[in-house]
């Protein structure tokens, strides 16, 4: 503002807001505060509209004055460039933490002097506890299953602590609420000169994951182990899987037709019948029966 703006007390037709984006009243301004306290405020952060609807952050400390004709001083300090990096920080952070709960993926730190150990929100949600619940480092492992597991793991983090060898696994675990469950664990380390400060990782529910993958290991031994010729491919018309009954009734064995064209089962005058069929399965649609001929490895 101006000299004559300020004179004009323009000022007061602006909006002054508080770091949440309400707007202060004036008699919550920081000079106001302090002639009615007769006491410094200090540090108080407040934004101010412009005409552009643009915002300026400015930090603002006021101060009782005794002198002729002075009552307040005020001292402001531009932070807005601070102000922007720090909404940028706090929107990573809650965008972090939404991927984090998506992905199902904690956060976990083990202090090695104090055996203490800290879990973030996602660790205390896929264990099934309270949020106020930090358990110590061997009430933590008891979580896990099976007697090898707990061992493997008291064993990964004394390696930790005193080589600063880093770990990956795979376990099941017991909830809180007594349902199984099966996690990945990733440790880090830090060492400096030869003294392990911190480890810390992430703890992530893989229970969907190992879910699809039996189901996807069953659903293939199946297939496998079928008389009918089953094998499969993309739009490309390039083999991706063939099964002991195609070996059987084409006489490829799976490492000769696995990553092959389908032309090698094409009789010349079916090559536009296998385009017709990687278009209706590329729009989605399916082929109840067909009847066709396809040829075998030896002709």
């Amino acid at each position: 503002l101006s000299k004559n703006s300020i004179i004009s007390r323009e000022y007061k037709n602006r909006k002054y807001l508080k770091s949440d984006y309400s707007e202060y009243s004036l008699d919550e301004m920081p000079s106001a505060r302090c002639l009615k306290e007769k006491k410094i405020i200090a540090d108080q952060i407040i934004g101010i509209e412009l005409e552009d609807k643009n915002i300026i952050w400015i930090n603002v400390t006021a101060v009782p004055l005794s002198s002729p004709g002075l009552s307040v001083m005020t001292i402001s300090t531009d932070i807005t460039e601070r102000r922007k990096s720090e909404i940028e920080l706090l929107n990573l952070k809650r965008m972090l933490e939404q991927t984090s709960r998506i992905a199902r993926v904690g956060a976990w730190e083990l202090k090695p002097d104090t055996r203490e150990l800290f879990w973030s929100d996602i660790t205390k949600e896929i264990h099934e506890v309270g949020m106020n619940y930090n358990p110590p480092l061997d009430e933590a492992i008891n979580y896990y299953k099976d007697q090898n597991s707990r061992e493997k793991i008291y064993e990964s983090v004394n390696l930790a602590i005193t080589k600063g060898i880093p770990f990956d696994y795979e376990f099941q675990l017991t909830t809180a609420k007594n349902n199984l469950k099966w996690v990945r664990v990733i440790a880090e380390v830090i060492f400096e000169n030869g003294v392990c400060k911190k480890i810390f990782g992430s703890i992530q529910d893989i229970t969907a994951l190992r879910s699809h993958e039996l189901m996807s290991q069953r659903l293939f031994a199946i297939v496998d182990s079928s008389t009918d010729a089953i094998y499969g491919k993309d739009l490309t018309g390039k083999i991706l899987t063939w099964n002991r009954g195609a070996e059987h009734l084409f006489g490829f064995t799976s490492e000769e037709a696995i990553g092959k064209s389908t032309e090698i089962l094409l009789p010349i005058d079916k090559q536009e019948e296998e385009q017709w069929i990687i278009e209706k399965y590329s729009k989605g649609e399916s082929i109840v029966q067909l009847e066709t001929q396809r040829k075998t490895k030896f002709g």
